[in-house]
């Protein structure tokens, strides 16, 4: 007997009815909720169901979710929307929370280091201000948090310890003009605006403009130092300057630096005590605070040159490495002092060949030799020149060639002692090293 309209649609209706009983034991309604329990809605959920007898490994988990997978060695952490992410934070992870003006704040970059300083991992907060990060190494770790404006904080934490951290960029801020120490705006200076913060500190590194001016923003209110950022004052103490910041609003200090300039002057000589009229690279060290400082005299052999208070020791590149040619003793009245230029002068000028420009990284090296058998010392020339002093009445060979080669095929020279200058120009030969 055939069915009728009707005894077919009643039919489809039970079978869907007896479908909706049979995923009910399957599937429950849930809803999702954010860290703070508030429900979400009008959101889009992409739900994937996996036979639970499934071999699913975690490529294939994320083909299912249209994720990718981070590549070795590199390990970047997308940090969850906070709407999805669990309330409770594992043991090993650590949840940053970033806030600036007291708002949280998107985007800003948050990287755990090791114990050598190494990046373990890195994320980015979300529109909330969260990151989560859990460490794949033990032990202590620095956390930094840069803003897109470049300010830097730093803090130290331990895995297993506390799983929350909070770092606050205030809506205080900071402006001023960088002097030196004759009173004259100091142009481009190097600075960094530090803060204590908490257990850590924000700190930001910045220059100031051509007339010496400097502003920071996203600074908490309270104490603030502002301090020159030379790399070459070494392990010494920077020169730095305090005062206070209120909640939200602005400040001035102006820098003016009370270490005296000591202008020094003079000339560079040869050993006939003729002038050396070309220009010729310095170092200058002072000797208790381990200052740096790299003074150039010009093409007539003039020095003038403006040095911190302190005693120094004046060095140059000789045959047996760097030498000191004079001992400077800097107080608060300017020097005149010239600089000796020890034994004989190789100025030596290297010709490469045409094939060299297709290889910029290599390097044309000369080589000097006291008599054949002797040990080799080899110098880079700063745009194909070397002026190299020290060397002694002798027989001498120079051999140019290319950086990672023996050097082969030099030339021998005799110095008699009384030559203020030996002006050798070398062709550059050029091959292709063993190990490439």
């Amino acid at each position: 007997m055939k069915a009728t309209s009707r005894q077919w649609h009643a039919l489809l209706m039970m079978c869907a009815a007896a479908a909706v009983v049979a995923l009910a034991g399957v599937v429950r309604w849930m809803d999702l909720h954010r860290a703070d329990g508030e429900v979400l809605e009008n959101r889009n959920v992409r739900v994937v169901f996996v036979d639970s007898e499934a071999d699913l490994d975690a490529d294939r988990a994320a083909d299912l979710l249209g994720l990718s997978q981070p590549r070795a060695g590199e390990l970047d952490v997308a940090s969850p929307d906070s709407a999805h992410a669990p309330s409770e934070v594992r043991a090993g992870e650590l949840e940053v929370c970033v806030r600036f003006g007291g708002e949280p704040l998107s985007d800003a970059g948050v990287e755990l280091l090791d114990i050598t300083g190494a990046l373990d991992v890195r994320a980015r907060t979300d529109r909330d201000g969260l990151a989560r990060l859990a460490a794949r190494s033990g032990g202590w770790h620095t956390v930094r948090v840069e803003a897109a404006d470049g300010t830097l904080a730093v803090r130290e934490w331990e895995q297993g310890s506390a799983r929350r951290m909070q770092f606050d960029f205030g809506g205080s801020s900071l402006a001023g003009q960088a002097f030196d120490c004759d009173g004259r705006p100091w142009a481009h200076a190097p600075l960094q605006v530090i803060q204590s913060a908490g257990d850590g500190a924000v700190r930001r590194e910045l220059h100031a403009d051509g007339d010496g001016r400097f502003q920071c923003a996203g600074l908490v209110a309270g104490s603030v130092t502002v301090a020159e950022a030379l790399a070459q004052r070494g392990a010494s103490e920077p020169r730095a300057a305090t005062t206070v910041l209120g909640e939200g609003q602005g400040a001035r200090l102006d820098l003016g630096f009370a270490d005296a300039l000591v202008a020094w002057r003079g000339l560079v000589r040869l050993r006939s005590a003729r002038v050396l009229e070309e220009e010729l690279e310095l170092l200058a060290v002072e000797s208790q605070r381990g200052w740096v400082e790299h003074v150039r005299s010009d093409e007539f052999g003039r020095i003038d040159a403006r040095l911190r208070s302190g005693d120094w020791s004046v060095q140059v590149l000789a045959i047996d490495g760097v030498v000191e040619v004079l001992a400077l003793e800097l107080r608060s009245e300017d020097v005149e002092r010239d600089v000796d230029l020890p034994g004989t002068c190789l100025r030596a000028t290297l010709n490469l060949p045409s094939i060299a420009l297709a290889e910029p990284e290599a390097r044309g090296v000369l080589s000097i030799e006291r008599g054949e058998g002797a040990q080799w010392v080899q110098v880079t020339p700063r745009d194909g020149r070397a002026l190299v002093c020290g060397l002694a009445a002798g027989s001498w060979r120079f051999a140019a060639h290319r950086s990672g080669l023996e050097p082969e095929g030099a030339s021998e020279w005799v110095v008699e002692g009384w030559e203020d200058v030996l002006d050798v120009t070398l062709e550059v030969l050029w091959g292709v090293p063993e190990d490439s």
